[in-house]
């Protein structure tokens, strides 16, 4: 149960690989001599292909919109009848709403949701069965540890990252002596997009990403594809994600909610805005705390 060596005739699936986590892992794929077939919205996909062609592997590349039923079913089609036998899945696309539901934008929701959930749920089990006949295989479902609880203003995010990690884990138990696996990964806080605040202004300042606990995506990335390739069950970026992981055992939801929902009316004041710019100074004065006088008085680079 583990991901099989590379061969000429084979390939793994990465979406999201424009960037972030996702080029990352596919970085890594290609690195071990793995053939990928990339999948994102964004441009810089055909770029990322670019830089990993370098690497003397084969890259095929989809552009499309994951929330789009039909456009899945186009990529899959495709890819099925490529070339190639699929040997690896690794569901890496991602984005985060951080706010009050009630204020933030729905359609921004569901896109979420569909991303997250459906279109990672749609390709697991469309690349599976073949995995299945072959007695090969393994599937890589990012998730993240704020889907270990659920947390007030992340209620979206929280939910869908919920859905990986138990869809993720249960099939993993049911593939058991199938020869393929399905890895949960929980990558803590990374310096990606996804960090970024709604209208590309940054998460975190620069200098918070050299604290403990926070992750650069190459970093991130090297640990996916290990606990893919070892067929995992549950793979962490750190100790911190394992401790986070841990927390639905020891810590009654009862106590982490009120925790979380004070720590979102601090960054979220008066009306609960969702440019991310409370939660952004929030975060920033925390961490100058944390990080030293040195440190918050840094001029901001948002």
């Amino acid at each position: 149960m583990a991901l099989p060596r590379p061969s000429a005739d084979t390939a793994v699936v990465v979406t999201g690989a424009a960037s972030g986590i996702g080029r990352e892992v596919a970085r890594e794929l290609s690195l071990r001599g793995y053939n990928l077939v990339l999948a994102d919205i964004q441009d810089a996909v055909g770029e990322t292909a670019d830089q990993l062609r370098g690497h003397r592997v084969e890259v095929e590349v989809h552009q499309l919109d994951l929330t789009e039923p039909e456009a899945r079913g186009k990529f899959i089609e495709a890819v099925q009848s490529g070339p190639r036998a699929i040997v690896g899945v690794a569901n890496v696309a991602g984005l985060i709403s951080i706010g009050r539901f009630d204020k933030l934008a729905l359609g921004r929701e569901r896109i979420l949701v569909d991303v997250s959930v459906s279109a990672l749920h749609h390709l697991t089990g469309a690349f599976l069965p073949a995995m299945q006949a072959r007695g090969e295989g393994a599937i890589l479902n990012v998730a993240s540890p704020a889907g270990v609880a659920p947390l007030p203003y992340l209620a979206s995010y929280s939910a869908a990252k919920a859905f990986v990690i138990y869809f993720s884990t249960a099939l993993h138990a049911e593939l058991k002596g199938s020869g393929v696996s399905c890895t949960t990964f929980l990558p803590g806080i990374t310096k990606t997009p996804l960090a970024y605040g709604i209208e590309e202004t940054k998460f975190l300042p620069d200098w918070a990403w050299s604290l403990p606990g926070f992750h650069e995506p190459s970093n991130t990335a090297r640990r996916a594809v290990r606990s893919m390739l070892r067929g995992k069950k549950l793979g962490t970026a750190g100790p911190d994600a394992w401790l986070v992981s841990l927390a639905p055992r020891y810590v009654p939801p009862g106590l982490l909610q009120p925790v979380v929902r004070v720590a979102g009316k601090y960054a979220f004041p008066g009306e609960y805005e969702t440019s991310g710019q409370r939660v952004r100074a929030g975060l920033e004065k925390a961490l100058g705390r944390i990080g030293g006088a040195g440190h918050a008085d840094k001029p901001k680079s948002w």
